[in-house]
């Protein structure tokens, strides 16, 4: 039968028996009618993860980032809101409406929603209910406060910057010449993410555009300031209307920079 120490490594659990005899046990017979079971995809998860719940809103290529959108068939774009998860204060942009499912999970994260943050008077959406919600502040750009038709918890502006646990993660670039007096567009630098809320669209996945000229007040100024964007380090575009671009993001947006200033 040969050496017992390598029956021992062969027999595995059977290794008593083996050193008691010297003899390794006979194999248990096989079913040899019997098919192998097939591992489904679910099967080869981790057991915890057979049994999580489904998230209700969108993952993206970047951690802590998702986004849960609206279609609208007039426009045949979606209306996208996006939340920030951070342990020390989660942040909703632009939110659009919740349903009870979506509202249990962010309450649920680390951080929950501590801030709503509007880009501009037009994308107050379901800001007011989530604040009630969450308990969250609301923080609006003070341009906009003629047309906001709400009182926030707070305003922004070049001279009213944001919360100091804010201002060092989001960065506030003025977009002025769109369709509402003080528009802004929020750069999430440790995620180096940029947020448009209005100015900047996409009605063809991958492409990104201006707003309509109907809806413009002034182009000029409107593509000036978004140009002056281009410095800025851009992995991701997020779109409050339209596809949001994670991938090809800084070569979509460089392209739409091109046009603006040869025209």
């Amino acid at each position: 039968y040969g050496p017992v120490c390598s029956l021992e490594t062969r027999c595995g659990s059977h290794s008593w028996f083996v050193v008691a005899t010297g003899v390794a046990p006979h194999p248990r017979p096989r079913n040899h009618l019997a098919k192998p079971r097939r591992r489904s995809d679910a099967d080869r998860r981790p057991s915890h993860a057979r049994h999580a719940a489904p998230i209700p809103v969108k993952l993206t290529a970047i951690p802590d980032l998702f986004y849960w959108s609206v279609y609208q068939p007039d426009r045949r774009i979606d209306f996208n809101g996006f939340y920030w998860r951070r342990p020390d204060g989660g942040v909703l942009i632009d939110p659009m409406p919740t349903d009870p499912q979506t509202e249990q999970w962010l309450e649920q994260q680390p951080g929950g929603v501590a801030w709503i943050l509007l880009s501009n008077a037009d994308h107050v959406r379901a800001g007011p209910q989530l604040r009630t919600r969450f308990g969250a502040a609301m923080l609006a750009p003070l341009g906009d406060q003629g047309a906001l038709g709400l009182e926030p918890d707070a305003w922004f502006a070049p001279d009213h910057p944001l919360p100091t646990s804010l201002r060092d993660d989001i960065r506030v670039a003025w977009l002025r010449g769109g369709k509402t007096p003080a528009e802004a567009a929020f750069y999430l630098a440790p995620l180096r993410a940029l947020v448009f809320g209005d100015a900047v669209r996409s009605h063809a996945s991958g492409i990104l555009r201006l707003l309509p000229d109907e809806k413009i007040q002034d182009r000029a100024a409107l593509a000036r300031d978004i140009t002056a964007l281009a410095v800025l380090d851009v992995a991701a575009v997020l779109l409050g209307d339209g596809d949001c671009l994670f991938t090809g993001a800084h070569a979509a947006f460089a392209q739409l920079v091109g046009e603006l200033e040869a025209n």
